[in-house]
């Protein structure tokens, strides 16, 4: 009989043993015990700026944040581009802002902001506008009714060819920016292509580079620096 009483013994203290340690666990467990408690959830990860495409940029211009973190909808979140809040955005997604340079921009740094949390910053560089040198009813219009060039002789009368207005700078203008040439090997390609003197075909005739004779047919070549003006001002976008 001693042997079975010893075994219960020896039985009931295993239980006890495992009874305070599973006691002191949950007491550990408790809130302000000292043992483990809940840290919450991981805050979000600040957004964060890897690239902007450009980083130089004028007035109005839309520039590529690229990056992460941004969140995949606007909402409440901005953009400030050289100090100033970018009140237009084009695009927005976790990845990616397409945002239009604001009027009152200067050079700084671009920083995108999202719930209150504030990315890194790259460096933005403002680029100032500058107007242009020239304007075709000043510098390029009366090239046109130079006795030298005879270009009003040939262009006046309406017709295919017929871009030049006498005494009409306007009404030619209209006819030559943007409007496409319908004669000729470049039949197609703008007469004048505001930015590009390269794909206009007026002044790739009177260089004499492509789109067939050099221009004006039977004339004095036009002179390098009456060229090198038309240049300029289509270079320069064109302005009348």
């Amino acid at each position: 009989m001693i042997r079975p009483y010893k075994a219960i013994c020896k039985c009931g203290e295993a239980i006890q043993r495992w009874f305070i340690i599973l006691v002191a666990a949950a007491v550990m467990l408790l809130p302000g015990s000292g043992g483990c408690t809940d840290a919450g959830t991981d805050p979000p990860a600040l957004p964060e700026i890897t690239a902007i495409i450009p980083d130089s940029a004028a007035v109005g211009d839309t520039i590529r944040i690229l990056g992460s973190n941004f969140g995949n909808t606007k909402g409440t979140s901005s953009v400030t581009i050289g100090g100033q809040v970018a009140v237009t955005t084009i695009f927005w997604s976790d990845t990616e802002i397409q945002a239009v340079v604001p009027s009152s921009a200067a050079t700084g740094t671009v920083v995108v902001s999202v719930d209150g949390r504030s990315s890194n910053s790259k460096t933005f560089k403002l680029l100032v506008a500058t107007p242009p040198t020239t304007s075709f009813q000043t510098d390029i219009y009366p090239l046109f009714s130079l006795s030298q060039y005879g270009c009003n002789s040939c262009h006046t009368g309406g017709g295919s060819i017929g871009w030049y207005s006498t005494n009409n700078a306007s009404g030619t203008y209209a006819n030559l920016v943007d409007v496409s040439a319908n004669t000729g090997s470049c039949a197609g390609m703008k007469r004048v292509l505001a930015g590009n003197a390269n794909q206009s075909v007026l002044y790739l005739r009177l260089a004499g580079t492509s789109c067939g004779d050099r221009m004006p047919q039977g004339g004095n070549p036009i002179s390098s620096v009456h060229l090198s003006l038309i240049q300029t001002w289509i270079n320069e976008g064109a302005p009348f």
